[in-house]
């Protein structure tokens, strides 16, 4: 129980010291994403072993739960809507060609790095690693230099690739764990996707 008080203290320092250096660090190539990289490093038990956390903890998975919700909503907010209007056609190229061929181009550079994998292990490997967090890219996504439509494109894409790509990784572990023949696994894709668009539509005509 005193450790569980103790990693809250400690990444509420963290945040708070983050947050009083944050303007500075904009100014550098040093995102948000790399400070915190090297703050939860620096505090593992790998160097300091000041903060024990336990991967399974239902309390670092709500936690990561609302962060992460924050980061969507947050970005949500900053979208120009105009201008990703104007510009639509890159991210539909982005989402709609570049995220699938990355997939496959991946999937067949790790089978060729690893041999020994099946081409649904290397599968997973490609899904997980094809979609790509702006927050890793925050120094051309807020760059003034960079076209408003280059860094809206961009910020929208990374925002909706890792959705698209996580039924697609849940059906390659199902494959992998041999849970459920393929041909439920892609009824079962097909519906989701429906479900989901079918959603996202209603709730957008609804807001509208």
């Amino acid at each position: 129980m005193v450790q569980g008080y103790l990693n809250w203290a400690i990444l509420a320092t963290f945040v708070f010291a983050y947050a009083l250096v944050a303007g500075r660090l904009q100014r550098t190539p040093v995102s948000a994403a790399m400070a915190f990289l090297f703050g939860g490093w620096l505090l593992s038990p790998v160097v300091l072993g000041w903060l024990q956390l336990s991967v399974d903890s239902e309390g670092l998975r709500t936690l990561t739960e609302y962060c992460l919700a924050l980061i969507l909503f947050s970005d949500a907010a900053q979208a120009q809507l105009p201008v990703l209007r104007d510009s639509a056609r890159l991210p539909l190229r982005l989402l709609g060609l570049g995220l699938p061929l990355t997939i496959v181009f991946g999937a067949i550079v790790a089978h060729a790095l690893f041999p020994g994998w099946s081409l649904v292990e290397a599968g997973i490997v490609a899904v997980a690693l094809a979609p790509t967090d702006a927050a890793l890219g925050q120094p051309v996504v807020t760059n003034p230099h960079v076209p408003a439509a280059i860094r809206e494109d961009l910020s929208a894409e990374s925002g909706l690739n890792d959705g698209i790509c996580v039924p697609f990784l849940l059906f390659l572990l199902s494959l992998a764990a041999g849970s459920m023949p393929a041909s439920q696994g892609v009824a079962l894709l097909v519906r989701f996707f429906l479900s989901q668009i079918g959603v996202g539509v209603l709730v957008g005509v609804c807001l509208a």
